[in-house]
């Protein structure tokens, strides 16, 4: 007959209470995650009758023990996410040539996750050199932007941003031959430039500098796509010029954003402005340009959207909401982007039905409630597995344990009622691991 293994005896109340009563209040940070168990072991078998009064009185030591300690804990771990951010960031982009012209591609971009700059420039040209804006607009904003301290504040930001546009602008028009040419026989570009801002906490804020119908959108969690960049268009010019208020100019740009057969959908008199989609009234080689500069808080969830107008003029609004709310990754939402320009859906502004293509997708990931969930799971098998009551912590763990103080006792002692019920039955292969860790997840 084999030999029966043993069932593991847990340590005496008395024991236990001795062994949480020797960690040291605010400085030790060893066993936090199994004290936790532990505690909550006593207090399930106070509340089934099973301590006596000296257990009692133990119970209540632990408990304020316990309390201090996580106390400690929260206020170590709050002052650590001070320090840094929490999100780890995640992009794709497409870049593509005009079926007439493959062999050059006139829009250019930056995508750089590591400074977190982004950005999407749309060569014009009469000659056909669009490419050579493009690429000195893209060039010049990256090396001025390399100067910016990581530690610049939001202003310095906005104000570096700013600078490196314009010094992007006298580069274009530095251009041999380009500044004694009227303004729309220029070789120029569009423009628009998001720089993340990072402050204290996680705090993450966009700023947005733009010139000419290249796009920012922010796309929230509950779906919508809202533009956050101001396009230089016929439009906002008739706004500008007083030809139309507020409510109309905002009305056509929802109008014209949402089309999708601009014959069918549209009367004479909207029908003859969206044609005229195609015209620009500001871009970096005008003696003067007309930047326009905002900013704007990231939520968690949020994502960022740059097109260039060879995506937004062919593909309405709608769809490329639709396309964030069926893909999570940003290089499939691109691609599906470029493929809904390029069928294309629409017929954009004049008779445009293809143009060159760039977009890029930002995204943020909150790293935290995973390496919660890695962690805690990695010290309950640990535990489960017979490991030792101190196990040292890196201030995730310690961010883990506080997270399960935080969610109070009563909803995990709900949540292992289960597991506790059948170890007091010392049912060990009933309590199972994997409740424990199912529970953690649930609560956490």
């Amino acid at each position: 007959m084999a030999n029966r293994q043993e069932k593991p005896k847990k340590p005496g109340l008395i024991e236990q209470a001795r062994r949480l009563d020797a960690m040291r209040v605010g400085t030790e940070t060893k066993g936090l995650v199994r004290s936790m168990f532990e505690l909550l072991d006593l207090k399930f078998r106070n509340a089934r009758g099973q301590a006596d009064p000296e257990e009692m009185t133990a119970l209540e030591a632990i408990t304020r023990q316990a309390e201090v300690l996580a106390t400690a804990t929260e206020a170590k771990i709050d002052a650590a996410l001070e320090k840094q951010s929490r999100f780890k960031v995640k992009s794709g982009s497409v870049l593509e040539a005009a079926l007439g012209h493959q062999s050059r591609c006139e829009d250019a971009l930056t995508r750089d996750d590591n400074t977190q700059l982004y950005a999407v420039y749309d060569g014009v040209s009469s000659t056909g050199h669009g490419e050579i804006a493009a690429n000195l607009a893209k060039n010049t904003v990256e090396r001025e932007l390399k100067k910016l301290s990581p530690t610049a504040s939001l202003d310095e930001t906005k104000a570096a941003v700013v600078d490196a546009l314009r010094k992007a602008g006298q580069a274009i028009l530095d251009y041999p031959g380009n500044r004694a040419l009227p303004t729309h026989r220029r070789v120029s570009s569009t423009a628009v430039v998001v720089k993340i801002h990072h402050a204290d906490g996680g705090k993450r804020t966009a700023v947005i500098a733009n010139v000419g119908d290249s796009r920012a959108y922010v796309r929230k969690k509950d779906g919508r796509l809202i533009q956050l960049s101001y396009d230089h268009g016929i439009v906002n010019n008739l706004r500008k010029s007083g030809s139309i208020d507020d409510a109309e100019a905002d009305r056509l740009n929802k109008l014209f954003a949402e089309v999708v057969d601009p014959d069918q959908d549209l009367n004479d008199a909207d029908r003859r402005l969206y044609n005229q989609g195609n015209v620009i009234t500001a871009q970096l080689a005008d003696d003067s340009i007309d930047l326009v500069v905002s900013t704007y808080e990231l939520e968690d969830g949020d994502q960022l959207l740059l097109t260039s107008d060879g995506i937004s003029d062919l593909v309405p609004h709608g769809h490329m909401e639709d396309a964030f709310n069926t893909l999570s990754d940003p290089e499939d939402i691109t691609q599906q982007l470029l493929a809904d320009a390029n069928r294309p859906i629409r017929r954009g502004g004049g008779t445009k039905v293809d143009d060159d293509k760039a977009a890029i997708v930002v995204q943020w990931e909150d790293t935290l409630e995973s390496e919660e969930r890695d962690h805690i799971k990695k010290y309950i098998r640990e535990v489960d597995a017979g490991g030792p009551l101190t196990m040292p912590l890196t201030t995730v763990d310690q961010t883990a344990f506080s997270t399960l103080v935080r969610h109070g006792y009563a909803g995990l002692q709900e949540a292992f009622a289960g597991s506790y019920d059948a170890m007091y039955e010392e049912e060990w292969r009933a309590a199972g691991a994997g409740d424990w860790i199912d529970a953690i997840e649930k609560v956490a």
